[in-house]
């Protein structure tokens, strides 16, 4: 039987939501206050390969406090920091669908369209009310899957507004499948009682040489990992597989 993996730990003050399958689990949170008159549009972010909601929330909880009737959702999708998800057996995997198997953005593009259900039923966040889908680097990836498969359905497609890219792609290009095939190689080599050294190496592909030049290489990373991630090996290795088994 399917078996949870991600047991890192869960992330303070975030709600924690169980989706239908029993085991995958995510933490979000709805910043912003609801409104049942319709003054500003809403958005669900999708963020980048290892980010984490506590460093989205910082980032929109500005803006929500700035316009009062907008709601921002941040959410860590499976395999992030404080989430659990399905380790299928490799007879199991076999035989199960390869979106299933790989947990790509559009397996994980279900798990937000539960989220989002949910979030509705418990009167945090209405659906009904506009709303942009940001994404954020590999988020665009599962914002546009999140569209395709879901933003013509009655319950979406007077709401949903737009697909928001930010620093994105939609599909993974050669050079990214070589970057990413390598982390899931160095990735694999690391212990996992040293957190450090996957985000030091990973870094070596996020700042670039105009930003190095302007702060130094050792305040960019106490910058870049100041807010508290606790994401595993696990999930950062499951991260780039299913960002290389996605669909465009």
């Amino acid at each position: 039987a399917k078996k949870p993996g991600g047991m890192g730990p869960m992330l303070d003050g975030r709600k924690q939501f169980t989706c239908a399958d029993g085991v995958t689990s995510m933490p979000y949170e709805v910043l912003g206050k609801l409104e049942l008159e319709v003054s500003r549009v809403n958005f669900v972010v999708c963020h980048d390969f290892f980010d984490t909601c506590e460093a989205t929330r910082i980032l929109f909880k500005p803006i929500v406090e700035r316009h009062l009737g907008c709601q921002v959702l941040v959410f860590n999708y499976p395999c992030q920091a404080g989430t659990r998800f399905p380790v299928p057996s490799s007879e199991e995997a076999r035989h199960q669908d390869p979106e299933e198997a790989s947990l790509n953005n559009d397996w994980c593009a279900a798990r937000l369209h539960e989220l989002l259900q949910h979030v509705e039923a418990c009167g945090e966040m209405l659906l009904t009310s506009p709303f942009h889908m940001l994404g954020i680097g590999n988020g665009v990836t599962l914002a546009a899957a999140f569209a395709n498969r879901y933003g013509r359905q009655a319950r979406y497609r007077d709401s949903m507004r737009s697909v928001v890219s930010i620093n994105g792609f939609a599909s993974v290009d050669t050079q990214l499948a070589a970057i990413l095939h390598s982390s899931i190689k160095v990735f694999s080599s690391f212990p996992e009682n040293r957190p450090d050294l996957p985000v030091s190496y990973f870094t070596k592909f996020l700042f670039s040489e105009d930003y190095l030049e302007r702060v130094h290489p050792n305040l960019a990373l106490n910058i870049h990992t100041a807010v508290a991630n606790p994401i595993t090996l696990e999930g950062r290795i499951k991260i780039c597989r299913a960002a290389l088994a996605g669909s465009s």
